[in-house]
């Protein structure tokens, strides 16, 4: 005779309650690796903007400004300050383009660079790394404006 009381297998609530469990965890992961792979970008991104700092002011000594850099990396490269890496459109951590030109309006004292694509989140992270430019008067050594823009003040 066959015992009709007896389970086999699973019941729903265990499964439902798996699956529940299993997503919590699959979420937590997503979130975890997000938040690790902008901080990574971050980091990539100050990597570069150090970089191209020293080597702005290694190539900008003996001269008076910024004036005959221009709006392109190249001298920087070209003057093995910058790995030819530098070159591209696809420099910034964040898939865009580096930008590096004198300020706007043109003023050969500060040299100006900036990340296509970067997030609000990064912007923010790095102004409290670097500092915000002022919007008015003599602007810092390096500082991060509020579009994400950086500024280096010739020496």
């Amino acid at each position: 005779m066959r015992n009709f009381n007896s389970q086999y297998g699973i019941g729903l609530l265990e499964l439902m309650l798996a699956i529940i469990i299993i997503t919590a965890v699959i979420l937590g992961a997503t979130k975890y690796y997000l938040v690790a792979k902008e901080a990574m970008k971050i980091t990539q991104a100050q990597d570069i903007v150090n970089n191209v700092a020293n080597a702005a002011y290694k190539w900008v000594e003996g001269k008076a400004d910024f004036a005959d850099l221009g709006t392109t990396i190249q001298p920087l490269v070209e003057a093995k300050l910058l790995p030819a890496t530098y070159i591209g459109n696809k420099i910034s951590p964040w898939g865009g383009s580096l930008i590096i030109t004198t300020s706007d309006p043109p003023d050969t004292t500060h040299l100006r660079m900036g990340f296509t694509g970067i997030t609000t989140k990064a912007k923010g992270i790095l102004q409290n790394k670097y500092g915000v430019c002022p919007s008015t008067g003599e602007f810092p050594t390096l500082c991060v404006d509020s579009n994400g823009t950086f500024f280096f003040r010739s020496p």
